[in-house]
């Protein structure tokens, strides 16, 4: 599934310069930097806009964060696939959804290095509830979850500090829900509403598979 695609440690000093100019040329800034860990789930939120996509792409480079992005394998057909595995990108079957968490933790315990990207919302309509499909990953690999940002209303992309999924999932969502409380989309009527506490479900076999459709859902790019 991922082989093929290409995972980058590092940017060079010169895709970081890129990034910065480009922010800056847009009237940005970025606020963070590369946490120093080896593996990580990146969040990208708010997701309402196409213009995400080329915030936060350079965004990861000003701020030295060379992540992997998940996409539909629909997509990736000669040769637009090759140019989608060059960025990063890592070809997700959407009608295997019942394996699809399993199989990127597989992606997390293969790769020395690894920081995968993932949107919650999963979709740029409006959402209630993020899906949690990252939280099982980040859990099942041993790897932190980066939130990260895109901010329309003050112009800025960044990331915050490290979220560890050791104290369980409600205390997780607590940092996450205070950390994103103030960050505005483009579309701020489609701003989610966190995961409620009755979500907040213990770990099993069911509440697996029911985080791996969701996450499966989550795949479109």
């Amino acid at each position: 599934m991922h082989k093929k695609t290409k995972k980058r440690k590092r940017y060079g000093p010169f895709a970081r310069w890129a990034g910065r100019v480009v922010l800056r040329l847009c009237g940005w800034r970025f606020e963070g930097c590369n946490p120093g860990v080896n593996k990580c789930v990146i969040l990208g939120v708010p997701h309402t806009s196409n213009w995400d996509l080329f915030f936060m792409f350079f965004g990861s480079l000003a701020m030295e964060l060379p992540g992997v992005f998940i996409m539909k394998a629909s997509v990736f057909w000669w040769p637009l696939g090759v140019f989608w595995r060059w960025c990063g990108g890592i070809p997700v079957n959407r009608r295997a959804a019942g394996t699809f968490v399993e199989k990127m933790i597989d992606v997390f315990e293969e790769s020395d290095f690894l920081y995968l990207v993932i949107t919650p919302e999963g979709t740029r309509k409006k959402v209630e509830h993020w899906k949690l499909g990252f939280y099982w990953i980040a859990e099942g690999a041993g790897a932190s979850i980066l939130p990260a940002y895109i901010n329309y209303k003050e112009k800025k992309v960044g990331v915050g500090p490290l979220v560890y999924t050791q104290d369980g999932i409600e205390a997780a969502f607590e940092q996450l829900r205070a950390f994103y409380q103030e960050k505005v989309g483009l579309s701020p009527q489609y701003n989610p509403r966190q995961a409620e506490r009755a979500r907040f479900i213990k770990k099993s076999a069911a509440a697996r598979r029911a985080a791996d459709s969701d996450t499966a859902d989550a795949v479109k790019p």
